[in-house]
């Protein structure tokens, strides 16, 4: 969601609030809409295999803790495990769904992404149901060293490694870049920290996106000597060419060995290797984690967060 979005959603939010509180427009009241002539009289039968265009709402009740109102099943399912079909559309209208459509109604805007309605104190408003087209989630992983120049093995995801010099720091006013195809895939940003240490003199060093130009801007500025370290949060890139699902880039001015420790990512369409996640939200760990993050689950359901 960009922020013209969110500003949009909160200019109409505002509006909606203070068009209930002056009293113009009704608070929360399931109105009916008028709908093209109807095929059918109520109480006809649907016509399979035909657009049904009905004058009134249909309403299905049950009473179940367990078998559901309403079932589709579409069983088309692509060959080897491949893609299944639609069991249900939401035909896409408007710009966003009518903010006074009952609470719990769904619809879906222009471009298909799902909406659904809110109850407010007094009035209902309807959101963007987040997906991973319109949104990202930060995801922790178990501390992971990426790169240390001092060392053979800190230096394997190193994509050139000719920004480094004899003694294998990085060269003044050089950036190199990290491969993390092998722990991610596709994500739109890299959390972690940066820590230089054997610089040759004062200076400074960049974090950004891989394939971005850099910016002129500094993650971490250190003296002549010493260890220094700083957190970044930079976006990620990839070079489809080169097979690089997932990288950063660091420039320094001062020649100088770099540690970067990966501690997250944050992800939309993307994904995380599940060797580097934090057991409770790993598989890799077998049914030990599958336990422990359904114990997690149970417990957030049953329990409260002590300020309510």
């Amino acid at each position: 969601m960009t922020d013209m979005d969110k500003t949009t959603d909160r200019r109409r939010l505002l509006r909606r609030a203070g068009t209930v509180a002056a009293g113009v427009a009704g608070a929360g009241v399931a109105g009916a809409v008028a709908a093209t002539p109807a095929q059918a009289a109520d109480g006809d039968p649907v016509i399979q295999g035909e657009a049904n265009q009905a004058q009134s709402s249909t309403g299905l009740t049950t009473n179940s803790s367990t078998a559901p109102t309403l079932e589709l099943a579409n069983t088309f399912e692509e060959p080897g495990g491949g893609g299944g079909g639609p069991s249900l559309r939401l035909v896409p209208r408007g710009n966003f769904l009518y903010d006074d459509a009952p609470a719990g109604s769904l619809g879906a805007d222009q471009a298909g992404v799902p909406w659904v309605s809110v109850q407010y104190p007094g009035f209902t408003f309807s959101h963007r149901v987040l997906t991973d087209y319109n949104s990202n989630t930060t995801v922790p992983i178990l501390p992971t060293r990426v790169c240390d120049t001092r060392n053979a093995a800190g230096r394997a995801r190193i994509l050139n490694p000719a920004a480094l010099d004899s003694a294998f720091r990085l060269r003044a006013n050089q950036a190199m870049h990290i491969d993390l195809s092998d722990i991610a895939f596709f994500p739109d940003a890299v959390l972690l920290n940066a820590t230089v240490v054997g610089q040759v003199g004062p200076g400074y060093l960049t974090v950004y996106g891989y394939g971005s130009a850099r910016p002129v801007a500094s993650t971490l500025n250190f003296p002549g000597t010493g260890v220094l370290s700083n957190f970044a949060f930079t976006a990620a890139g990839y070079d489809e060419g080169a097979l690089v699902d997932a990288a950063f880039t660091v420039h320094t001015i001062i020649a100088t060995h770099v540690v970067l420790d990966v501690v997250g990512f944050v992800i939309s369409t993307g994904g995380v290797n599940p060797d580097v996640l934090p057991s409770a939200l790993s598989t890799a760990a077998g049914f030990a984690a599958t336990d422990s993050a359904k114990r997690r689950e149970q417990a957030i359901r049953k329990r409260k967060p002590s300020w309510k």
